[in-house]
């Protein structure tokens, strides 16, 4: 299991606050597998009702929506091209809550991580799962997530090409450095 290095809420945004009494996760109730990474990515109400957070962690950058009280978190940049998922819109898509990539309007499911597309016949259908998404558990007031990646699943997903591999990537993709971890989020031990 690899050791949490740094993990940062680099933005919030919302069109209102919060209105949710409670926060849960789709995942509630069901055990993580013990080979993802779990990483402390703040507290309950860093999170606003209706609004997404870019969030860095070792690795990655993940999108964490919260809607109707419930956390999720996909990699924020979308499968087809790379938009940030963060600045996207939240929608019932057929049925499907999604997020809507601002750059190319791709709908992708939060809690599957399926590209959605509306067929000829005008019913909501899935392309499959193209976005990786990851585990949300809260404790008490803490928020934490189970990073997935390819070496974690054996198997790698359309959004993961998006990720950049080291420093120098990041650079390249003009995210810049990564942020160090606050000592409110430090890993406990």
């Amino acid at each position: 299991m690899t050791t949490p290095s740094s993990t940062t809420i680099l933005s919030t945004s919302s069109s209102s606050p919060s209105t949710a009494s409670s926060t849960s996760s789709p995942f509630d109730g069901v055990t993580p597998p013990p080979h993802l990474p779990r990483f402390p990515i703040g507290k309950v109400d860093a999170f606003i009702e209706g609004g997404a957070s870019c969030v860095s962690v070792p690795d990655r950058t993940l999108a964490v929506f919260k809607n109707n009280g419930i956390l999720y978190a996909i990699d924020n940049r979308c499968y087809h091209s790379g938009g940030p998922l963060t600045e996207g819109d939240i929608e019932d898509y057929g049925g499907t809550l999604s997020v809507r990539c601002p750059w190319h309007s791709y709908h992708i499911a939060l809690e599957t991580g399926e590209g959605l597309y509306l067929s000829i016949d005008g019913h909501v259908k899935s392309k499959g799962v193209k976005q990786r998404t990851h585990r949300i558990e809260i404790e008490g007031n803490d928020v934490y997530v189970y990073v997935s990646s390819p070496e974690s699943t054996g198997s790698k997903l359309a959004s993961d090409h998006y990720e950049p591999k080291d420093e120098e990537e990041r650079k390249r993709m003009g995210l810049g450095a990564r942020l160090p971890l606050p000592d409110n989020m430090k890993p406990q031990t």
